[in-house]
């Protein structure tokens, strides 16, 4: 995905951050393991971490933001930090302990 410029991406989402991370998740309405594992995953994710949000995009209807993402197949995930910066981007499934650690950061060994 290259390096993510964090203004124009919030721009292209219409919304501003709010000092909670947020994961935008890209899927298909075709895509099966968007359904079978990567929404499961962040209800899950959504359920053990209160105070995160969660924003799902149709990529087939919205192609003008998976481009602005960088979004070449899905399932996608690109995770901002509370202070809005861009800490990941997934391509492929990605399970909900990756994307909190991604989050949260490395635990101490």
């Amino acid at each position: 995905m290259g390096r993510l410029r964090r203004r124009p991406l919030w721009d292209s989402l219409g919304q501003r951050p709010d000092g909670r991370p947020l994961i935008v998740a890209f899927s298909t309405a075709s895509c099966g393991v968007c359904r079978s594992a990567q929404k499961p995953a962040l209800r899950r994710l959504a359920a053990e971490m209160t105070g995160i949000q969660v924003l799902e995009v149709d990529a087939g209807e919205r192609p003008e933001l998976a481009r602005a993402f960088g979004v070449v197949t899905v399932p996608t995930t690109v995770v901002f930090a509370a202070s809005g910066e861009v800490v990941a981007a997934n391509h492929g499934y990605t399970p909900s302990d990756r994307l909190r650690e991604q989050i949260l950061g490395p635990r101490p060994a």
